[in-house]
């Protein structure tokens, strides 16, 4: 798997080469082309302005590229195609998907005017699009109510981030956010976007979140982040820019981040213009564009001005000059001659404290008087073994090489024609040049490059604004007008006869009766076949595409199949794949015991895996009529007396080979209230207590649950202790002489039930008695 890379500019994720091709004719340009190197040149564009900005490799070669439009572009991929958004008014963006030749546009995405702009594109291990750029009104209608972290539009537009199919075809989310028009992926596809910006934002995988921002303070004075780029491995963050320590002095950074740390690990050459100024290192530098190797090495491009700047130096101590183990084994180990010019530099860097590794120049030399000419690279990709790509312009006569390693013999344009883009191969330790060429032409002003890197092909993407640019075997033929991008595609390996390659998938453990999908993968081959090796026979459909279907026998077995490639000439290619098939069981729950109340409506509710047909029957108490005894659920009224009920549930399967049984029990009992008054009666101004304590439910395990409310009948109003304690007190209110009637309800919020009692407290009246004298006769 390659190691995940970035670029340019605009910061590809993986990378690599080209730009803008020739105003000159393509029979005016020499051309020393290898068959098996350059498979496609094209243009890319209509008659408003396109710009290619990001790029990326598919896991099946196909070849992505993303930009923006300030008209209405019309493609229309030959599997696919969608516009989104229905502005008609701005800037606007695209993806295009091409076949791994760049020959064909297989699928096709436009994000109207107004819409949005794609200025990137990274791709993760499913091959889904992941996709950032500036987001108008438009886009703010296409994601409103989806869910995403931020789908307000602040102002005229904002920098978002959005995931599509690995078809382009469908947006699955898309969210503003804080940071800026680049985007690379940390561990778990948490996409990250930074650059343009001095803030970095991570969101989650499905962009409902917010993960966590770094705000860089790289550039007090101003100044700008050009690029970043992410590892998922160590979820390290690298960004690259320039500061602006002084008025009329720029000097570059590079510094890193981790993911859930709120410290910066390191940053280079971060340094105060006393220091530089010591130093005597006065030419403008800055940093430029980021990748990384299969190891997790930093590389960046740097850029200079020509006379003694920071680079070249130890990072993190400008007094110290590198020693002979990095520029003095290197490409180019100095600026050259004749200062002034733009030269680029390229450097490895530790990811763990920025330590520069290896480091070259690059420039290019007038033939004129052997003085250092502009040359300025733009962005870079590393292919699988480390090798660095460069690609960029050059005002004259690139490279600049050494005398015993002279251009590639292999070179695509061999003679300078002015303003040429240039691509440039170096080794993993930047000492050699093992491939350099012209790219073809005069470049426009504004220097836009993308490139990407897989096993056997990169692709260069970049911009002209003339006609008359190299083409070979063209997507599009014709100069479209105004600004075109264009596409160039290279084999990094001799192209041969087509290989069959087959993969049968992954081994399986499956249950039996399950359908299973034997989902191989395989190119190169007229057509495909699947036979069963070992095992019972299964019948499977179909035999004679990439994916087929069985069901499972339910016996413990281990079914092996093999899937076969075959050539035009019935060369073969086989793979094989394992099936463990384990037998299937029943099971069934008749779910938990309950205790219900007299009368009560009572639900059995079961369940169970495998089950073809249930069946309740039951097995003790007083005989109770389901309603759906052939279901999983049924139900049946509690009879009206204390009594425990037992049901079976059964549970049958696999054609009544397979049979499991579970048993549930039911409790029927009463919840009673009952109430009392002491005295039962009183005169007024008595005390009287009510008493509920009486009442009971039928199982004690609802004891505690209980809840009492005392209440009176309409116009009674005596004012009880409490209305809701099992015994509350009142004092018969003086001149009451009717008695008095009190409802006790009794509630288990357990069962779901309550009962009531009245208690009647009976008043006597005060009465008058005259005592008289008994006399005796």
């Amino acid at each position: 798997m390659i190691h995940p890379l970035r670029l340019s500019l605009t910061l590809l994720s993986l990378t690599l080469l080209l730009t803008m091709i020739s105003a000159t004719t393509a029979q005016d340009i020499p051309l020393l082309i290898e068959d098996s190197s350059l498979l496609t040149a094209s243009y890319f564009g209509q008659d408003s302005n396109e710009i290619i900005l990001g790029s990326a490799i598919a896991t099946n070669g196909n070849l992505v590229l993303v930009g923006r439009t300030d008209g209405s572009l019309s493609l229309n991929g030959s599997q696919g195609n969608v516009t989104y958004g229905n502005t008609s008014a701005g800037n606007g963006g695209f993806i295009a998907i091409f076949n791994q030749n760049g020959t064909e546009l297989l699928y096709s995405a436009v994000f109207a005017p107004g819409t949005a702009t794609v200025e990137d594109v990274v791709l993760n291990d499913q091959d889904a699009l992941y996709i950032s750029g500036i987001g108008f009104a438009g886009f703010a209608d296409l994601i409103n109510g989806s869910g995403s972290f931020d789908t307000t539009l602040d102002g005229d537009s904002e920098p978002y981030m959005a995931q599509l199919s690995a078809d382009a075809q469908t947006l699955i989310w898309g969210s503003f956010q804080p940071g800026g028009t680049a985007i690379s992926l940390l561990s778990g596809d948490r996409p990250v976007a930074g650059a343009e910006s001095t803030t970095v934002a991570v969101l989650s995988a499905d962009g409902t979140q917010l993960v966590e921002t770094f705000t860089t303070d790289s550039t007090p004075s101003g100044g700008n982040v050009e690029d970043m780029i992410a590892d998922p491995t160590n979820d390290h963050i690298y960004l690259v820019g320039f500061h602006q320590v002084s008025g009329n002095l720029q000097t570059p950074f590079l510094e890193a981040y981790r993911l859930g740390s709120p410290d910066r690990l390191w940053r280079a050459y971060r340094k105060s213009a006393s220091e530089i100024n010591a130093e005597n290192l006065g030419a403008d530098s800055g940093g430029v564009a980021l990748g990384l190797d299969t190891g997790g090495d930093v590389l960046a491009i740097m850029d200079a001005d020509g006379g003694n700047t920071v680079l070249s130096r130890d990072p993190f101590d400008l007094s110290v000059r590198i020693g002979n183990t990095i520029l003095e084994d290197a490409y180019q180990n100095g600026y050259g001659q004749g200062g002034g010019p733009k030269v680029s530099f390229i450097g490895r860097y530790d990811p763990d404290n920025g330590a520069l590794l290896d480091g070259s120049f690059l420039y290019g030399t007038l033939t004129s008087n052997g003085n250092t000419n502009t040359t300025s690279a733009e962005a870079l990709a590393v292919d699988g073994q480390n090798r660095v790509y460069v690609a960029g312009s050059t005002a004259c006569c690139f490279p600049s090489s050494r005398a015993e390693e002279p251009l590639s013999p292999h070179r695509f344009v061999e003679n300078y024609a002015g303003g040429e883009s240039f691509l440039a191969i170096f080794s993993p330790d930047l000492d050699s040049l093992e491939f350099g060429s012209y790219m073809g032409g005069s470049a426009v002003g504004e220097k836009y490059f993308t490139v990407a890197v897989s096993e056997n092909r990169a692709i260069v993407a970049g911009q002209t604004s003339a006609d008359g640019a190299l083409t070979r075997a063209p997507f599009q033929t014709a100069y479209g007008g105004g600004d075109d991008g264009l596409l160039a595609v290279l084999a990094t390996v001799p192209e041969q006869e087509p290989t069959i390659i087959v993969d049968a998938g992954d081994d399986q453990q499956v249950t039996g009766g399950d359908t299973v999908t034997l989902q191989g993968s395989g190119s190169g081959a007229e057509r495909y076949e699947w036979t069963q090796l070992v095992g019972g026979t299964v019948a499977l459909s179909p035999t004679d595409e990439l994916t087929t279907t069985f069901v499972a026998p339910n016996e413990n077995t281990t079914l092996t199949f093999q899937l076969a490639g075959i050539g035009a000439d019935d060369t073969t290619v086989t793979d094989t794949v394992d099936i463990e098939v384990q037998v299937a069981t029943v099971t069934v729950d008749a779910g938990p015991d309950q205790r219900v109340l007299y009368g009560a409506e009572t639900t059995l509710s079961g369940s169970g895996d495998n089950v073809d047909t249930f069946a309740w029957r039951q097995t003790d108490g007083m005989t109770v009529t389901l309603d759906t005894p052939d279901q999983a659920e049924t139900s049946f009224t509690a009879p009206m007396t204390t009594t425990t009920l037992m049901f079976e549930l059964v549970g049958t399967g696999f054609s009544g080979s397979r049979v499991a049984t579970d048993t549930v029990e039911v409790q029927v009992g009463a919840l009673t209230a009952a109430a009392t008054a002491t005295p039962e009666q009183a005169l007024p101004g008595a005390t009287v207590q009510l008493d509920g304590r009486d009442s009971q439910v039928f199982d004690p395990i609802y004891a505690d649950g209980l809840m009492y409310a005392w209440s009176q009948p309409a116009g009674q109003d005596i004012a009880l202790s409490a209305t809701d304690v099992v015994t509350p007190t009142f004092t018969v209110p003086a001149g009451q002489s009717d008695d008095l009637t009190f409802t006790l309800t009794v509630t288990s919020q357990s069962l779901g039930a309550s009962a009531t009692a009245d208690v009647t407290v009976t008043i006597g009246s005060e009465q008058s008695y005259t005592y008289l004298p008994l006399i005796r006769r």
